[in-house]
């Protein structure tokens, strides 16, 4: 996992194994059940982003700082 934090979540760690709850379904929704594929979900837990500050005397010296940090001059 690339810049996220690993978080071991009993939730998550229960959707990798075998669903076997009874639903209390019915002979015809285990057979409709039966034809699909369980559901495989996974999870990417991000780091939250930083807030940046940008301090200038005026406006056209904040702009410019701002479009410097988003695109680098070459």
């Amino acid at each position: 996992m690339k810049g996220g934090s690993r978080v071991s979540n009993p939730a998550v760690m229960a959707q990798e194994e075998e669903d076997v709850r009874d639903y209390n379904l019915t002979e015809e929704q285990k057979a409709i059940k039966a034809k699909y594929p369980p559901v495989n979900r996974k999870y990417e837990y991000l780091d939250h982003t930083q807030t940046i500050i940008f301090k200038a005397n005026n406006i056209p010296q904040l702009y410019n700082l701002t479009s410097n940090s988003i695109i680098p001059a070459p």
